[in-house]
């Protein structure tokens, strides 16, 4: 039976990432990498941060390998690249370096196991996307690292596949809900287009989008000073753009104000977002509303039942949990179960 992982050869490039270590993205990742050898699709991987590893260098349990196929392009650091088990050929070498050495870029020739350590910042990620279109890559995976969420902002990304599980907390119920409201941050409404071109090269400060369109530089250097320049907030509607990161203390600071219920705030990507749920519902609750400037397409769900502690929920009951909460496929690629209430994006 198909599942949302089928649709991943669609796009130029998916990342995966996950709420916590363990949530069972690098499982994921290895089953979407047979099924993408298997179907012929041109393929290359890395990673941002290090991945791979059979044993994880935090808490010190067992990692599932990194398994590439004939034919696979992969980047990694140069010094991974010595330690790999498998025959490749080395297609180039980058300028830049790592703290360890510089990116390779190879073609798996005879199958095996590898370490990916890739690019250590987003820019030399998207980089890298670039020039894999020259090499003919139909798909190209990125594995993400602890927090990293941001490389599946869609400035980075096509699309992405969010990986949760019992890693985050001993629960369905609290597993689900935890997930759910990754979910909805992830996929805010966006603002409309011409808002967006507008302010698609501000990368600091506090703006105002009036009626009419209008945007205005509020003259407030960070989110962090609105509270010392609270008159100038509303000076132009109800309607804020903030360029950097939206936190507890900005949510709290909106949700106190009698234009709260009027107000709409809009960020750059869901990668933005460092408040909690309990000030975002707070702030939704008085009537907020949130936008972002640029949508993320999230995929699916994929969970792992099993925390690196030893306890483990029910895999169907957390998939079907997942899926009702969300309106996302969950499966397990280790005991496949889904439901049918997938969102159509």
């Amino acid at each position: 039976m198909s599942t949302f992982l089928d649709s991943i050869s669609d796009y130029r490039s998916v990342a995966f990432v996950g709420l916590a270590k363990n949530a069972g993205k690098t499982e994921c990742l290895n089953h979407v990498l047979r099924m993408l050898a298997s179907k012929g699709t041109r393929t290359a991987v890395t990673s941002i941060g290090v991945d791979g590893e059979s044993t994880d260098a935090v808490s010190a349990t067992r990692k599932p390998e990194i398994t590439l196929f004939e034919g696979t392009v992969f980047v990694t650091s140069e010094s991974f690249y010595r330690t790999k088990r498998l025959t490749a050929e080395i297609l180039s070498t980058g300028d830049g370096r790592t703290s360890l050495g510089r990116l390779v870029t190879a073609r798996v020739v005879i199958p095996g196991k590898v370490i990916l350590a890739g690019p250590p910042d987003t820019a030399t990620l998207r980089d890298l996307i670039r020039q894999s279109q020259r090499l003919d890559i139909e798909t190209m995976l990125v594995d993400g690292a602890l927090s990293r969420l941001s490389l599946g902002a869609p400035e980075v990304t096509d699309a992405m596949v969010l990986a949760t599980g019992a890693a985050i907390a001993p629960s369905i119920p609290e597993i689900t809900a935890r997930t759910a409201f990754a979910c909805e941050i992830m996929t805010l409404p966006q603002t409309d287009p011409a808002t967006a071109g507008a302010l698609a090269d501000t990368k600091r400060g506090v703006w105002a989008i009036d009626r009419e369109g209008n945007i205005h530089d509020l003259d407030i250097p960070t989110a962090l000073a609105i509270t010392t320049h609270k008159e100038k907030l509303f000076s132009h509607g109800t309607t804020i753009y903030v360029a950097g990161a939206v936190t507890d203390k900005l949510l709290d600071f909106l949700q106190s104000q009698p234009q709260a219920g009027e107000t709409t705030l809009i960020m750059r990507d869901f990668s933005c977002m460092f408040a909690s749920p309990m000030s975002y519902r707070a702030f939704r609750a008085k009537g907020g509303r949130m936008m972002v400037l640029k949508g993320c397409r999230l995929l699916g769900i994929c969970v792992n039942p099993t925390s690196p502690q030893g306890y483990r929920v029910d895999s169907r009951t957390l998939c079907e949990a997942i899926t009702s909460k969300t309106g996302f496929e969950a499966i397990d690629v280790m005991n496949p179960c889904h439901s049918n209430a997938t969102r159509q994006i």
